[in-house]
């Protein structure tokens, strides 16, 4: 049964008033028809800036004998989230209601490349499979245990974007806090990615966007590898992407592509005379005038020359590179960089 805390009518969804409670207390026991969860704490979100709030919990079977021989052993912890106020996506579609969505794709839920779905306990409360940590929480460091783990990450994020491929669908969410590993200590390293609660949006997080998405064309499949190889990039060098050091907020998109002018020199802002929306025209403005005059930025060199100074082997920056071509129509699909040579190079490299 669903617990009364955080329930509300129907009729009254949307009023203040009837905003569900964001705290569950700890011993909180959630009743599924598949297990039950044991609330122990809460891990994240509860505030208004969050479309969630998360909590670990403890899985606890049912005493029931399974009708199968081959039952699977329930996991000892799980996953419980629940919406935030702030939860409705630009099309009115609540983020959980996307997320619950996402979950029906063809092998998403069976694939092992994405965390997994438990169960969907109510229409506002989903299990989830625990991880042990994120990427953004593991310290890049220029070893091969952290070069092996670079590929064991690729492999896993490029065939989720495959399984997505397949449906037509794009994952606009890719970043190192939305790729999860457990065992991460061991010689058995789990890593999988979180289905996105908005991948059916025309966007992508402007650290880790794609070019041609700033130049206002469609998201779609090979702007998710160019995430990927993002991903790898900023979290080799955090901030090397994005907004971090910009002086005003309103400016965010205009300073992450000027960083990428910096980076990609061969990349194409532009020129802003003749562009009707005067919001857009703007951004071309101030991207191609900080580029070339704001002094922190000038000192960013091509991504081959920051990947040089950090000191990256050339297997991994080959591919990163190729992941990251500019033009859409010549960047190389996901199944296309895991079958490729860089990616070849790269298993010989690290032995894998």
């Amino acid at each position: 049964m669903f617990p009364t805390p955080i329930e509300s009518t129907p009729s009254a969804a949307n009023s203040p008033a009837s905003e569900p409670i964001q705290y569950l207390p700890s011993g909180f026991i959630i009743h599924g028809s598949r297990w039950s969860y044991r609330i122990i704490y809460q891990i994240g979100g509860g505030g208004k800036e969050h479309n969630f709030t998360v909590f670990k919990a403890e899985v606890i079977p049912h005493n029931i004998p399974s009708p199968t021989y081959n039952a699977p052993t329930p996991p000892q912890w799980a996953v419980i989230k629940i919406p935030s106020p702030r939860q409705w996506h630009a099309t009115g579609m609540t983020f959980m209601e996307c997320e619950r969505l996402a979950y029906s794709f063809a092998d998403v839920n069976t694939s092992g490349y994405f965390r997994q779905l438990y169960q969907m306990i109510d229409h506002r409360t989903l299990a989830l499979e625990w991880m042990d940590t994120t990427l953004d929480q593991i310290p890049y460091q220029p070893n091969m245990r952290t070069f092996s783990l670079i590929l064991i990450v690729l492999k896993a994020v490029l065939e989720s974007c495959v399984i997505l491929d397949k449906s037509q669908h794009v994952n606009a969410n890719i970043h190192p806090r939305s790729i999860y590993l457990s065992n991460i200590n061991t010689n058995n390293v789990t890593v999988k990615i979180v289905f996105p609660s908005h991948c059916y949006t025309n966007t992508q997080l402007p650290t880790f966007r794609a070019p041609e998405i700033f130049l206002l064309q469609p998201c779609t499949s090979p702007a998710q590898v160019w995430s990927v190889g993002a991903t790898i990039l900023y979290w080799i060098r955090p901030g090397i992407l994005g907004p971090a050091g910009v002086f005003n907020p309103i400016i965010d998109e205009a300073w992450c592509m000027a960083k990428l002018k910096r980076l990609f020199p061969e990349w194409n802002i532009p020129a802003p005379e003749g562009v009707v929306d005067a919001e857009y025209r703007s951004k071309l403005y101030a991207a191609r005038g900080f580029c070339q005059e704001i002094e922190q930025l000038m000192g960013i060199s091509s991504v081959e020359g920051e990947l040089r100074r950090m000191g990256v082997p050339k297997e991994v920056r080959d591919v990163v590179r190729l992941m990251m071509v500019l033009d859409p129509g010549e960047r190389p699909l996901a199944r296309e960089v895991l079958e490729s040579k860089e990616m070849r190079a790269l298993e010989g490299f690290v032995g894998g």
